[in-house]
């Protein structure tokens, strides 16, 4: 089996234009996303990467500018590998198929890439109307016909297929998915979504998930501490297994989301 070097980006929250909308004054307490991304991916060109993939929340607030100010980033990088891109629940699935020029299956955008022996799988986690996570019942019977046992496969998407939280992971089909992958030659599932980086077991995979480009966030009982700590994932995969490291920008908390704003932002798109 061939060594895979990859590089994982998450929660990237492009806007042109960060002066107005949700959570404006936040941003206002950080070093531009912008600037973040591009300085990370001229790091990334000196590495030996076979792609790099950017799991979801690629834009803020998920207007065409903004998907154009983002394909104008990735342009000016001239990366000399793939970039995969999921979508999150940040994303509009519409404006971002009409920059990229890319097609929904049934109003979700998953595929996978072959990479030699290995196949990547990238998922539509999120849901249309609200920033729930899903995997909805065509991606599972996607999933289920595109993967044979002998396969060497990465997952890709922006929801953890678990969390301590279970407003913040997958609810529908998220057995049948975890049931799925634990049978499967599953060498890691990456997620971002959570703005923090770890690493979980189930016993039959593991599952990584990145910090945020963006920003981090630290949870407790009174809702987000937000911080300016921005992070991606390096990583290795190869017969003996899965090597990831975390690369970080500086940490210090610059702003304060309460619960209920968390909630009633994931539970019904603005």
């Amino acid at each position: 089996m061939s060594r895979l070097h990859f590089a994982q980006i998450s929660d990237i929250h492009i806007r042109k234009d960060y002066s107005s909308g949700l959570l404006h004054d936040m941003f206002d307490s950080l070093i531009s996303p912008d600037e973040k991304l591009i300085q990370t991916l001229q790091e990334l060109k000196k590495e030996q990467l076979d792609f790099i993939v950017i799991t979801g929340d690629l834009v803020h607030e998920g207007n065409e500018a903004d998907y154009q100010h983002f394909q104008n980033i990735l342009n000016s990088a001239e990366l000399a590998v793939p970039v995969l891109l999921a979508l999150g629940n940040h994303d509009r699935k519409r404006a971002f198929c009409q920059v990229f020029h890319k097609e929904l299956k049934n109003g979700r955008y998953f595929y996978f890439h072959q990479i030699r022996e290995w196949k990547i799988i990238v998922l539509d986690s999120a849901g249309e109307d609200h920033g729930l996570g899903e995997i909805n019942t065509e991606q599972m019977e996607w999933l289920e016909h595109v993967c044979a046992k002998e396969d060497k496969i990465l997952v890709f998407m922006h929801h953890p297929v678990w969390w301590e939280d279970s407003l913040l992971c997958l609810g529908e089909n998220s057995e049948r998915l975890r049931k799925f992958l634990s049978q499967q030659n599953i060498r890691g599932v990456f997620c971002g979504h959570v703005h923090r980086n770890s690493m979980k077991e189930n016993g039959a995979f593991s599952q990584f998930t990145a910090e945020s480009m963006a920003c981090g966030f630290d949870y407790d009982e009174n809702g987000i501490k937000v911080r300016e700590r921005s992070g991606y994932i390096k990583a290795f995969a190869d017969e003996a297994g899965m090597r990831v490291d975390n690369c970080f920008w500086h940490a210090k908390e610059v702003y304060e989301i309460p619960g209920n704003t968390l909630r009633n932002i994931l539970d019904k798109k603005e």
